[in-house]
């Protein structure tokens, strides 16, 4: 199974939702997952990488834009 996380809101603030997918994406580095293959999605703005364990892959737009609702 491929699992993707959208991490794009991590970079936005410190709270709750950033704090929540941090905690989510250290906790499965630390299972063992099996078969299941994980993807973090970051914004394009290279910044920190937030498993070294999961493929990391960019995406272009920013969290919560008009296109998305479509």
């Amino acid at each position: 199974m491929h699992i993707g996380i959208d991490a794009r809101m991590v970079y936005y603030r410190v709270g709750g939702i950033s704090t929540y997918i941090r905690k989510l994406v250290e906790t499965l580095e630390n299972m063992d997952t099996g078969d299941h293959r994980f993807t973090i999605f970051h914004s394009r703005k290279g910044r920190e990488t937030l498993s070294g364990r999961f493929r990391r892959a960019d995406l272009w737009t920013p969290s919560h834009h008009r296109l998305e609702r479509l």
